[in-house]
């Protein structure tokens, strides 16, 4: 992620202490699971990232990214890109209380297509993303 360093430095914050509040932070927020739509596998752009299991045209729900505070694996794993192909919007749907959030595809992605996020833009009130 383009500054990901220069922004852990402003804060005095090293990429292993990164982690390791990440994983305390997974222990009580984070809910892993499966989905048809995508799956976890190694990222060229960092670590582990979110990629589409089929194609999926713009517009589409990708998954429910949260469910009441937890984060759902697609929240957790998703890379960061200045050319985000999906965007988390918050979701009030009477129906759905629990889910507070869906990722949508902005445009058509093709099978193992990587999911990517700008994360400037992703901040969702109180859902800890």
């Amino acid at each position: 992620m383009h500054g990901f360093n220069d922004f852990l430095k402003e804060f005095d914050f090293s990429e292993s202490d990164l982690i390791a509040w990440m994983k305390e932070m997974d222990k009580y927020n984070l809910l892993e699971v499966e989905s048809k739509k995508y799956h976890k596998s190694e990222s060229k752009v960092h670590g582990i990232g979110i990629f589409a299991s089929d194609n999926i045209s713009k517009g589409d729900v990708v998954g429910a990214a949260t469910i009441g505070d937890q984060r759902l694996t697609i929240v957790r794993w998703i890379n960061h890109s200045d050319k985000p192909n999906v965007e988390f919007i918050e979701l009030k749907d009477k129906e759905h209380p629990s889910i507070k959030a869906i990722c949508i595809a902005k445009e058509n992605l093709n099978k193992n297509d990587e999911l990517l996020v700008d994360y400037r833009h992703e901040r969702l009130d109180n859902e800890g993303m």
